[in-house]
Formats: C-alpha cells, sequence, structure tokens
C-alpha cells in the first residue's frame, strides 16, 4: 500500500461520501439492538436518561451524548434511542476515514484501486469487522470514541500538511482531546501520532501558544464539571458521588 503526501479533496468526493454515510447509517440501524444489551449498556443508557453518575470515569460526555438522543430521536425506547446514536456516530466515522484515506492515498493503491474505491472498501470494513459491530450497534462508549479519534487524526493531518504554522487547528484538536477524555480515556493513544504529525507547527511558536493550547484542552478536559455539579442533588446514579473534589479526581483516575 503506497502513500504519499496529503492531497487536498476533490470535491467530487463530497456526493460519494455522503452517499457511503447513508448506506452505512442505514445497515447499521437496521442491525442496531433493540433495548440494553451485554456489559454496562444498562448502567450507561441509564446514566444518560436521568443524566447520572455511571463507574468511573464516569464518561460524562457519552451520558450527555445519551440524554440528548433519548430527547431528539422520536422513536423507540430510551436504550434503542441511545443504541441509534451509537450507530449514528459509528456511521459518522466511515464518514470521515473515507475522506482520511482519501487524503492520504496516492492515484493509485499497489497500482490497481483508484483512491475512492480504496478508500470506500476499507472505511466499509467497519461495518463487516465483527468485533466492531458487535461493540458499536449498543450505547457504549466505543463508536464516539472511533468518530472522536478519526477527527482527532484529520486535524492533525491537515496541521501536517499545512504549509503555514497556523496554530488554530491546533486549538481544536487540543479542546477536541480534552473533551474526548470525557468519553474514554485512551483518547491519549492517539495523542503520539498526533503530535508527530504536528511537530512543524508545535515546534515553530512560542511559550504563549503552548499556554493557549492547554486551555483549550482544560476547556474541553471540563466536561467533568458535569458529574461533580449533578451529584450535588444525589440523582439515583450515583457511583462514587462526585460531590467533593477528592471524590470526583477518584472518579477520573478510576481510584
Amino acid at each position: 500500500m503506497a502513500y504519499s503526501t496529503i492531497h487536498s479533496l476533490n470535491s467530487k468526493y463530497i456526493l460519494p461520501g455522503f452517499i457511503l454515510f447513508l448506506g452505512a447509517l442505514f445497515i447499521l440501524i437496521s442491525n442496531t439492538t433493540p433495548t440494553f444489551s451485554r456489559q454496562d449498556t444498562g448502567e450507561l443508557i441509564a446514566a444518560g436518561y436521568e443524566l447520572g453518575i455511571p463507574h468511573p470515569p464516569g464518561y460524562p460526555l457519552l451520558v450527555i451524548t445519551n440524554k440528548i438522543s433519548s430527547i431528539l430521536i422520536p422513536w423507540g425506547n430510551v436504550g434503542y434511542r441511545a443504541n441509534i446514536a451509537s450507530s449514528l456516530f459509528l456511521a459518522l466515522s466511515i464518514l470521515v476515514i473515507f475522506y482520511l484515506l482519501l487524503m492520504t492515498a496516492n492515484q493509485t493503491v499497489c497500482g490497481v484501486l483508484k483512491p475512492g474505491y480504496f478508500a470506500g472498501i476499507i472505511s466499509l470494513n467497519f461495518i463487516i469487522f465483527e468485533p466492531v459491530m458487535r461493540n458499536c450497534l449498543l450505547a457504549d462508549s466505543l463508536s464516539l470514541h472511533i468518530f472522536l479519534s478519526s477527527l482527532l487524526i484529520s486535524l492533525a493531518l491537515y496541521v501536517y500538511s499545512s504549509k503555514t504554522a497556523d496554530a488554530r487547528p491546533v486549538c481544536l484538536f487540543f479542546f477536541l482531546l480534552g473533551l474526548s477524555f470525557g468519553n474514554h480515556h485512551t483518547a491519549v493513544l492517539v495523542i503520539p501520532a498526533a503530535l508527530y504529525l504536528m511537530r512543524k507547527t508545535l515546534f515553530g511558536v512560542g511559550f504563549k501558544h503552548y499556554c493557549i493550547f492547554a486551555v483549550f484542552f482544560l476547556a474541553g478536559f471540563s466536561i467533568y464539571i458535569f458529574p461533580y455539579i449533578r451529584s450535588q442533588i444525589n440523582p439515583y446514579l450515583n457511583i462514587n458521588d462526585p460531590s467533593s473534589i477528592k471524590n470526583l479526581l477518584g472518579l477520573i483516575t478510576r481510584d
């Protein structure tokens, strides 16, 4: 598989990408779990419905998205609505990965496939890859994690391909990175590759910009204010009771 420099996205792929997204979403929703299922799904669905605090690390971003889905999706039970949201995030991930592959693939891949076919086939593997499907058709953190991680890599590639040291996409990257920790802490695994891709911009700015990047990261990470505030009214689901700073830190660090 051969790769070259980062390419700008050809406008002719916008419509195929949208069709790919709709097709993937249709397939995913058609196979979505009809209610709560195994593992932590019942707990996370209940936490979203009542804006409670599930087991550490609390998953505040996932809890809020599950709550929004229970309000905005007009059909099905509460569990099904949260599962639909998970399917939506996986379909969005497929769209982002499709465009990512188009940006990084050569004009032909292995001298056989054109970039559009290559990107479509690889991104659609998320639908037929059984471990992903098994965990992304229910209200868990994996779909949202894949979506956020693909966005972070997209931003890092954009910064890498930029001809100027523009700090704005780096600020957005650090904000999304902080926000991603509110879904799953394995977002930390994106950092080494992203920092390598953005090294030109990061080394080209001064201490003032590093402080700004830290502020944007903390702004995203401030999603953890939610369990602290919500626990003050003692919801039914209130694991670790993060109503104090000590308990909140215990929730975040899985203590």
